[in-house]
């Protein structure tokens, strides 16, 4: 890759919506339902299309969308004690105004179990193991 770059390079910062069909194969690869080599499959298919969709649109640093993080905190959040990822059908129970929460679901038309979110369930702190120092 060229090292240097126009005035105004391009390039897709952030996560690119998921398909029904990769939310899907997540929802049943949590359950068992497919494996994970059918799954990978699906992400690389998806992932695939991510790229020409910027290919075609002039896009000069591509990447590949973010598909396969579950979004931008669960990777922290699953390394930390008190920190619970849930879905948006798990934390109904603890919503005062029930069908207040569902009816903005509604209109973001967000799947309940699509995507979980870290929600603090506890006082706040890293695993031991979890995170290595690295030697500068």
């Amino acid at each position: 890759m060229s090292k240097h770059f126009l005035p105004f390079t391009s390039s897709l910062i952030g996560s690119m919506p998921r398909t029904k069909e990769l939310l899907s194969g997540k929802r049943r690869l949590q359950n068992g339902q497919l494996s994970q080599e059918d799954y990978e499959a699906i992400l690389l298919r998806e992932t695939e299309e991510v790229i020409r969709l910027q290919e075609r649109n002039g896009v000069d640093i591509l990447t590949g969308g973010e598909l396969s993080r579950d979004n931008y905190v669960s990777f922290v959040a699953e390394k930390l004690e008190g920190a619970t990822m849930m879905s948006m059908a798990d934390m109904l129970p603890y919503m005062e105004d029930k069908q207040g929460f569902e009816e903005i679901l509604d209109t973001l038309d967000v799947p309940a179990v699509s995507i979980k979110n870290a929600i603090c369930t506890g006082k706040i702190q890293k695993e031991r193991k979890s995170f290595k120092r690295r030697n500068p």
